[in-house]
């Protein structure tokens, strides 16, 4: 419990864990997306599935315990957005509801640098960064205008619109809509020219 760190590994199925704990157990988990939750009616149970998958991962990565007893399955759900990024905005046509959520499982390490940009939104009135904007899922619902319509907003200049827009473009390429990435990127190589990751996306 005293030499073992904290540890994960990202190859294929995200698996992570700790030392024992307060005297709970060796703990393993598999963060792999997994099928929508609802917390208000569904079972918190471990699959075999899963179970299995941790069993086997167990004794690749730590085969002295491949043959350890069960303490205990918890299903620990949390919400996740498309991107895996945060949501912090106002919400359209009403400014005076802000949102901040989407945590995505990373949240929690980040909760300062997240109070500090709500803060700043309530008290001072400032715009939201783009990458955590509502509108970078609007192409996700076909509402082009409305996704340059807000990005046009947030921008305080060139450099911040054209590279906010690069990101949902290379968000929608990811996600196979290559179409509209297209539209997207061509709509700001088309107004800023010189932006180099346009031209990276691009190439």
């Amino acid at each position: 419990e005293d030499l073992l760190p904290v540890w994960a590994d990202h190859r294929g199925r995200f698996m992570y864990g700790i030392p024992a704990n307060q005297g709970r157990g060796f703990k393993i988990g598999d963060d792999t997306r997994g099928a929508p939750f609802d917390p208000t009616s569904d079972e918190r149970i471990v699959n075999e599935e899963r179970l299995h998958a941790a069993r086997d991962y167990l004794a690749f990565r730590f085969p002295g315990m491949s043959g350890a007893p069960l303490v205990e399955t918890r299903v620990c759900q949390y919400e996740n957005t498309a991107d895996h990024d945060f949501i912090i905005d106002r919400l359209p046509k009403r400014h005076n509801v802000l949102i901040a959520g989407g945590g995505s499982g990373h949240a929690f390490k980040h909760g300062p640098v997240i109070g500090e940009m709500v803060a700043g939104m309530l008290l001072d009135d400032q715009d939201p960064h783009p990458r955590f904007a509502l509108a970078r899922f609007y192409y996700a619902l076909n509402r082009r205008d409305d996704a340059l319509r807000e990005l046009t907003v947030l921008a305080n200049n060139k450099a911040t619109y054209a590279d906010a827009t690069v990101e949902i473009a290379a968000a929608r390429y990811v996600d196979g809509q290559t179409t509209d990435a297209w539209h997207l990127l061509s709509d700001v190589l088309r107004q800023y020219p010189a932006n180099a990751k346009a031209h990276l996306l691009e190439a």
